[in-house]
């Protein structure tokens, strides 16, 4: 009998050490924001994906870092660049099924991270609930998936802001119509 129980324990020791692994991840993932891109183009067995980064030091840590991206088989082309506002910004070819952690996760291992301007932690955008905090009156607008589309700004004047907005979208669209339609038969294949 003495045997038995001494199984039972080794056993139950077993269970213990292969179960608690497994346990810790999935306390480990719940923690983890839920990450999405929102500025994507899909086009078909793949998707452009837009977001901009934080951290990059020069030009050669730039470049590592493209090419680390690129070594990726999921992963077939791409570009580091900077905006007008001089952030730096990446466009990647991706597969559909590449998600916004996945890139995380080889950004983070070059020292670099999203700047959450275009990505969303758990459906919000930094830049939004910045915007919040400062004018709760106002709710935050989906910014267009479109590069280059004006944002909208919040200066605490919200009739001026809309005008001022619906002056330069409408201006963007008249000398970027084929973008513009493309995006709209984009928004339509989505439905």
């Amino acid at each position: 009998m003495n045997t038995n129980f001494g199984k039972y324990i080794f056993l139950l020791a077993m269970i213990s050490l292969i179960s608690f692994p497994g346990l810790s991840q999935g306390v480990f993932n719940a923690e983890e924001p839920v990450l999405e891109f929102t500025h994507v183009k899909n086009l078909g067995p793949e998707k452009t994906v837009y977001f901009h980064i934080d951290g990059i030091n020069d030009e050669d840590h730039k470049n590592a870092i493209l090419e680390r991206l690129l070594m990726d088989p999921s992963i077939s082309d791409g570009r580091i660049f900077k905006t007008p506002n001089m952030e730096d910004r990446c466009q990647l070819y991706v597969n559909q099924d590449v998600d916004a952690a996945y890139v995380r996760n080889i950004l983070k291992k070059l020292d670099v991270d999203y700047a959450f301007k275009i990505v969303s932690k758990n459906g919000h955008l930094e830049k939004q609930d910045q915007q919040l905090k400062e004018h709760p009156e106002q709710s935050p607008r989906t910014p267009i998936a479109i590069e280059g589309f004006p944002e909208y700004k919040h200066t605490g004047n919200p009739e001026a802001d809309k005008a001022d907005y619906a002056k330069r979208k409408k201006e963007w669209i008249e000398n970027n119509p084929e973008a513009y339609q493309e995006y709209l038969e984009s928004i339509k294949q989505s439905e």
